[in-house]
């Protein structure tokens, strides 16, 4: 039983990340957007259930770092939820039952829609969900590289040689993400396309499975900077089956938010 609510609640997390991280994020803007339901029964029962699942300060930073990572820590900075990485808050969601309850019972909460919902925070929402998708595809790309640089063992081997080069832009591509606000949101993403851009033929060396599973994360982003027809697109989504399963969600996902910003401004 207990697996079938583990599984349960993780996915309400996963479903409203954007939501249940913004306490963290973006506090302020959370407060603001909060006050409008400071009366609501619906989100004073969710409050309080969350407070009391998370009985001290130990049990709150627990939870805050398996959502967004330790900002106090460079090697985990980006090992939460937010960035695709789901052991840790996994962990907490099979001991603490009051957390795993709760979760489960909110997970249709009106409030919690409301926060996709509302004009207010609207394009806040759609601009840090597309930026923390892409986020992600970097995240998980460079875990791929690191541990194929481990695995191999041999500075001087070509595919050790060739993943340090990937590594260094895909890092460089992603720290501009990790400096994007609103105010140079249009820039941000523009650079960072930019920066994949011309790079692609590095990139595209040797395609693995963790270069494919990246293409796959970024969506019609990935797509139209590799020069990915919807057909091959396809083909690769079929030949790595285990890979595509892992990325699926979050290729519908960056679609979805892509193509609603092409759509957007006329693309």
């Amino acid at each position: 039983m207990n697996g079938k609510e583990n599984a349960e609640a993780l996915k309400v997390l996963v479903d409203n990340i954007d939501f249940f991280v913004a306490p963290f994020t973006d506090p302020e803007k959370f407060q603001q957007w909060g006050q409008k339901y400071a009366d609501n029964n619906e989100f004073i029962s969710l409050s309080g259930d969350i407070n009391r699942a998370l009985k001290d300060s130990r049990d709150f930073n627990n939870y805050r770092h398996a959502l967004i990572g330790n900002q106090d820590k460079p090697a985990e900075k980006y090992t939460g939820l937010l960035y695709g990485e789901s052991n840790k808050i996994k962990q907490i969601i099979s001991w603490n039952h009051e957390l795993r309850g709760a979760l489960i019972k909110h997970a249709n909460d009106a409030c919690i829609k409301s926060w996709y919902n509302d004009s207010f925070v609207d394009e806040y929402r759609q601009r840090n969900h597309e930026i923390n998708k892409y986020k992600r595809a970097c995240s998980g790309y460079i875990n791929h590289l690191n541990s194929v640089i481990a695995k191999i063992n041999d500075p001087d081997n070509f595919s050790s040689k060739l993943a340090d080069k990937k590594l260094m832009i895909i890092g460089e591509a992603k720290n501009i993400l990790d400096h994007a606000s609103n105010e140079n949101y249009d820039d941000s993403i523009n650079s960072f396309m930019e920066a994949l851009k011309s790079n692609k033929i590095t990139l595209a060396e040797r395609r693995d499975t963790g270069f494919i599973t990246f293409v796959k994360a970024l969506g019609l982003l990935g797509a139209s900077i590799f020069t990915l027809g919807i057909a091959t697109f396809a083909t690769y989504h079929r030949l790595f089956g285990k890979y595509a399963t892992h990325a699926n969600r979050l290729v519908l996902e960056c679609e979805s938010t892509h193509a609603n910003k092409l759509s957007a401004v006329g693309g």
